[in-house]
C-alpha cells in the first residue's frame, strides 16, 4: 500500500497549510474538514511516509505555527507548485526531525 505526503490548506490558498502523511490522504482530509470552519483541498501529494514527512517538516521549520501546520510562504507555495508539475527532488529535503507540538497559535487562544 503506497503512502502520500500531503499539503492541504483552506481552499483559496493564503492559509496556513498542514503537512501530513496517509495512504488515503482524501479521507484524512475528510476528517480535518469536520472540524474546520473553511472548506479545504489537497493541494499537493507526493509519495511518501513518515520519513519524507519528516523531512517536508525539518525544511519548513522556520514557518512551523503548531502540530503539522505551517504559515504560509512564497518558498512552500513554490514547493507545493513544483510537486504538482513533477519536478520536486526528494534529494533537495533536509534530514528529517520531529518539530515539538505546540499548543494552538494565539489567535485560537482568544476567549
Amino acid at each position: 500500500m503506497k503512502n502520500y505526503v500531503y499539503f492541504i490548506r483552506a481552499k483559496g490558498g493564503g492559509g496556513p497549510v498542514k503537512i501530513g502523511y496517509s495512504y488515503k490522504p482524501t479521507a484524512r482530509m475528510a476528517i480535518l474538514a469536520a472540524w474546520s470552519p473553511h472548506p479545504l483541498e489537497i493541494v499537493a501529494t507526493i509519495e511518501g511516509a513518515v520519513r519524507i514527512e519528516c523531512r517536508f517538516h525539518a525544511m519548513f521549520a522556520h514557518l512551523h505555527s503548531h502540530h503539522e501546520w505551517f504559515l504560509p510562504s512564497p518558498e512552500l507555495d513554490a514547493v507545493i507548485a513544483s510537486i504538482n508539475a513533477g519536478s520536486f527532488d526528494l534529494s533537495s529535503l533536509p534530514a528529517g526531525k520531529r518539530l515539538p507540538i505546540k499548543g494552538p497559535p494565539d489567535w485560537a487562544r482568544a476567549a
